[in-house]
């Protein structure tokens, strides 16, 4: 939760937030809930982070930040990369990966002929080796300011602003292996090798936001915030793969590839606020309310995989994976879009009394959530109608280049979309909570809170062509 409205995930596919976006100074504490209260939503299980920023600085400030660093285990490595785009040190692809023009929309695509869609095919970015560069090093900026401007009374303006950049550099080794298990005919078990997969992920993180606030107090009984951020959290990686697969032969067929991926996410939250303290029927209560809207961006542009067996058995060269149906095994591009919009109100009202001698309370709210999303993935094959050696033979710098793509009908490369319900949906979510909680101080030593909360929520999902 930022500034008690609960905030969806930087990220699409995981709950996550990225704390690193909040310079220090601009924090004005952070708690860790543990136990559930009524006043919190339900959305959580074993803990909820609420980060609560400055409002009015106490005075004018202003901080600024540089650091570097080296990941040994990073620098110690080979390091690989690809050819991108000019602004991938902002995480942000300037649309070097993105679709050609000539696509149109999925349907515009659909109905083109096969030598249409392979002209298209030739326009992507033609980048399947992967480049053997100098470890970078990791890089990190922060700075943040703020002023307060007082005026006639109680009257006062407060701004705070704040920016941070970091991008840190990865290498990763991974393993995957799996086995094949089969009858040996006397009632047991063999177990044997079905392949063993070898990674070494080199990935350049970057990570910078931007936050504001404006906060203006009326008098010491009114106050209203305007608060805005900013995210963008991105993942440029390459993935070298080794190993061995088994293809039914008596030994391993060797195998070898490449993955390139961009991965890129863009969070932009806006909240206002207010808090008012009032006197009805001569009776002292603190009123709260807030709106927020979030938008939250995903974007995969131009995913590429490419790999090559080798038949060990009959001392075979290296063969490019392409096959005669579409796949996403190998000799593939994937675009992946996705969209959240998050819609957040609510309000709440505080009554503060004395009894047995202690501060009581008791308090009670309504929240509602409408969170609706659009998925929306292009998935791409290369594919040969008919077999062509010669071709896969060659290296993934010459491959794929416009000349070896014939007619769709020929032994050259074609090109085509895989299309299928499962690459689009929609979906939507509503949320509405309301509570009534009592914060009693019964001694010195105890304290009760409780209450009672109610949540209705609806979902709607559904695949779309």
């Amino acid at each position: 939760m930022l500034n008690g409205i609960l905030l969806p995930s930087t990220e699409p596919d995981r709950k996550t937030f990225s704390f690193d976006i909040f310079p220090s100074s601009m924090v004005d504490n952070i708690i860790i809930n543990k136990a559930f209260v009524p006043e919190l939503p339900g959305e959580w299980a074993g803990g909820l982070v609420q980060v609560n920023t400055r409002d009015i600085p106490a005075k004018n400030f202003f901080n600024i930040q540089i650091g570097t660093g080296i990941n040994t285990q990073t620098a110690s490595n080979d390091f690989y990369s690809y050819k991108g785009g000019k602004t991938d040190f902002l995480g942000i692809d300037d649309g070097q990966r993105g679709l050609p023009s000539s696509y149109g929309t999925k349907n515009q695509f659909k109905v083109l002929t096969p030598g249409e869609k392979i002209a298209v095919g030739k326009q992507f970015e033609n980048v399947w080796a992967p480049e053997k560069i100098s470890a970078p090093i990791n890089t990190s900026f922060q700075a943040s300011g703020g002023f307060t401007k007082k005026f006639n009374g109680d009257k006062q303006l407060g701004v705070i602003m704040g920016l941070t950049y970091n991008k840190t550099n990865r290498f990763v080794k991974l393993t995957n292996d799996g086995y094949a298990y089969s009858d040996n005919g006397s009632g047991g078990n063999i177990i044997s090798p079905d392949f063993q997969y070898n990674d070494n992920r080199y990935a350049q993180d970057v990570l910078w936001g931007a936050l504001g606030a404006v906060t203006y107090q009326f008098n010491a009984n009114n106050k209203i915030t305007y608060k805005t951020m900013f995210n963008v959290n991105t993942t440029d990686y390459t993935t070298n793969r080794s190993g061995v697969l088994n293809n039914g032969r008596s030994s391993l067929d060797s195998l070898k590839g490449s993955e390139l991926g961009f991965k890129q996410n863009m969070f932009w939250n806006n909240q206002i606020a207010g808090e008012h303290n009032l006197h009805i029927f001569n009776q002292p209560l603190k009123f709260k309310w807030y709106g927020g809207f979030s938008i939250l961006d995903s974007y995969i542009p131009d995913q590429r995989r490419l790999t090559y067996s080798k038949d060990n058995e009959n001392n075979r060269p290296y063969l490019a994976n392409i096959s005669g149906v579409l796949s996403q095994q190998s000799a593939n591009r994937f675009y992946q879009f996705l969209n959240d919009y998050v819609y957040t109100g609510g309000a709440d009202v505080t009554k503060s009394f004395k009894a047995f001698g202690f501060n009581q309370s008791v308090k009670a709210g309504y929240m509602l959530q409408v969170r609706d999303r659009l998925f929306d993935s292009k998935p791409f094959s290369i594919y040969l109608p008919g077999d062509n050696e010669q071709l896969r033979l060659l290296g993934p710098d010459q491959i794929f280049n416009p000349g070896n793509f014939g007619t769709g009908y020929d032994n050259k490369f074609a090109f085509e979309a895989l299309d299928a319900n499962i690459f689009r949906y929609l979906a939507n979510t509503i949320l509405n909570a309301g509570y009534i909680q009592f914060d009693n101080q019964l001694s010195q030593a105890f304290r009760l809170v409780w209450g009672v909360r109610v949540e209705s929520y609806d979902q709607l999902m559904g695949s779309v062509k």
